[in-house]
């Protein structure tokens, strides 16, 4: 269920309203629906909800659809909440069968939430097949103290009840700000019957414990803060070796080896790897000349931001020769001309199928391969695309959001 500019999906859900609403159709009176008549069972055909956008979308319907003389602030935060529990309230008896529910919190929503958790707890039923469960805890102020609130705490349990109701869970995604979560579920993960893929998550202090737990089911990994990069890379390399995307960014000179261990860890199912060495010359080329050996002999995507030289741009063409690679991004900072590289090694033997290249060496005005016709033509006789460098690259964020 997405944000969109026409909220009469409200009102069709609304006409599902059974005889013990009667506080809620008493408010909605004076109101002009769309739709008078339901033609269909429209919430049977629910299979992804978000909590956080069900809450926006009646807000936003709230604006279009109230009087003037009627837009008393608390009556409507009360008017609100009580449709917001009134629509779940139908999702649950009309026994919809999600595929994936979301669940995002943001702070000054939470008497919505606990509102719809309690209703979750008390209708087991509802999220029993549920498949995929994202978590997303969000706090606009940036503060900590909302971890000490009396409505946190009381989330954080009924949310870790939740997760305990997923019999049929195959994977749940913890976003931002969600580490005492993590903690709380981890310390007994003995009273959880799903298997868990954690797919993103941020921070250090529970690290090392939620990967010794579940560093197995790890599919996606990235950072990019320098803070405990080290400890943080040893830590993946040794709990995890599933890992499908790997996105690795930092100017560290002393994390070279930990990032190539990391590589060759998970070469057996590396699918997707993104590295960045933000102009540290020496840090590009210590792995520029190790990278190719450590790759595996096909990627999905590779993506390449570092300030090249061409000798130790050669070095990894040669090492990796073996590798074909479906879609190749190099993003080369401030770095020497490898175009007649990249023909020679990759055009030349058909190695890629896709290929962006960014680099200031190709002029001072443009910096895209894409936007010169006659080399997007050479690359096409040997059937490699020439991409725009950003419709082709992929940020981590996205192809998680995307794929889960």
């Amino acid at each position: 269920m997405g944000l969109i500019a026409n909220y009469n999906f409200i009102e069709i859900y609304l006409h599902n309203l059974n005889d013990d609403n009667d506080d809620l159709k008493t408010n909605l009176i004076g109101y002009t629906f769309a739709h008078n008549s339901l033609l269909f069972n429209y919430p049977k055909f629910l299979k992804h909800l978000n909590t956080w956008k069900v809450i926006t979308s009646i807000g936003r319907w709230f604006i279009g659809s109230l009087k003037p003389e009627n837009r008393n602030l608390e009556l409507i935060q009360n008017f609100k909440r009580l449709v917001y529990t009134s629509l779940f309230k139908i999702f649950i008896e009309n026994e919809v069968n999600l595929h994936t529910f979301e669940i995002e919190i943001i702070n000054r929503d939470y008497s919505y939430f606990n509102d719809i958790l309690e209703l979750i707890l008390q209708n087991k039923n509802f999220i029993y097949n549920t498949k995929n469960l994202n978590l997303y805890f969000g706090n606009p102020t940036g503060s900590a103290y909302i971890y000490d609130t009396n409505e946190y705490t009381l989330i954080k349990n009924r949310m870790l009840q939740v997760i305990n109701l997923h019999q049929n869970l195959k994977k749940i995604s913890f976003y931002d700000n969600y580490y005492h979560l993590h903690q709380s579920f981890l310390l007994s993960p003995e009273d959880y019957n799903c298997s868990n893929t954690l797919n993103r998550f941020q921070g250090v202090v529970p690290l090392k414990l939620l990967l010794q737990k579940c560093g197995d089911y790890l599919e996606n990994f990235g950072f990019v803060k320098r803070i405990l990069q080290q400890r943080i890379l040893e830590l993946i390399t040794k709990y995890c070796k599933n890992i499908k995307f790997l996105n690795l960014r930092g100017s560290n000179i002393h994390i070279y080896n930990q990032i190539l261990d990391l590589i060759v860890n998970v070469k057996q199912n590396l699918n997707y790897l993104s590295l960045s060495g933000y102009n540290n010359i020496r840090l590009n080329s210590i792995i520029l000349r190790n990278l190719g050996q450590a790759l595996p002999s096909k990627l999905e995507y590779l993506s390449l931001c570092f300030c090249i030289q061409k000798s130790d741009f050669e070095v990894f063409l040669k090492d990796s020769q073996d590798t074909f690679i479906r879609k190749l991004l190099i993003n080369n900072e401030n770095g020497q001309e490898i175009l007649p590289s990249v023909k020679e090694y990759i055009m030349k033997k058909k190695r890629v199928e896709h290929i962006a290249i960014k680099s200031i060496a190709f002029s001072e005005e443009i910096n895209d391969l894409f936007e010169f016709d006659d080399e997007m033509k050479e690359f096409k006789l040997y059937n490699v695309s020439v991409r725009s460098y950003f419709d082709l690259s992929i940020e981590i964020d996205d192809f998680i959001m995307n794929s889960y």
